[in-house]
């Protein structure tokens, strides 16, 4: 069964918190109040102005968060906008980047067996062995012009 919900074409000014949708029919299988939360996230920043520039501090700070923490954490705010909402108002409205790159380990697991597996093989060195070593590598970078790694 289909509901179709007509939104009213007045936007802003209303007595509701969020305000008004503009004016479209949603089609939806859901019950009423469920299609009622399929609002346009320009609509909440018209009339929540602190709602905007709290998402967009957000995002300024951390721009690898994503839309559902924002959501998770400002449920009070974002309570009737859906996270692709978000997402999509992010992106348009506010024009700031709607994802970001993950942020990288510093070592990766192979990385990791690698240096496990150099120290298992060296594991009977004394720290005069590896002075040794270093000492090799010093007068190296000193023949060819380069600092040595500290």
């Amino acid at each position: 069964m289909f509901i179709s919900v007509p939104a009213t074409s007045r936007v802003g000014g209303g007595s509701d918190d969020v305000g008004w949708l503009k004016p479209t029919s949603i089609h939806c299988s859901l019950p009423h109040q469920a299609s009622v939360r399929l609002q346009h996230f320009y609509t909440v920043l018209q009339d929540k102005t602190h709602t905007g520039k709290v998402l967009a501090r957000e995002v300024k700070e951390g721009p690898s968060i994503t839309a559902v923490s924002l959501k998770e954490k400002y449920l009070n705010l974002l309570q009737n906008v859906l996270v692709r909402t978000i997402q999509h108002g992010l992106k348009k409205d506010l024009k700031l980047p709607a994802h970001c790159c993950s942020k990288k380990t510093l070592l990766t697991e192979a990385m990791k067996k690698q240096r496990l597996d150099l120290c298992w093989k060296y594991k009977e060195w004394t720290s005069a062995d590896w002075q040794k070593v270093y000492s090799v590598m010093k007068t190296r970078s000193e023949w060819s012009g380069a600092t040595p790694r500290s």
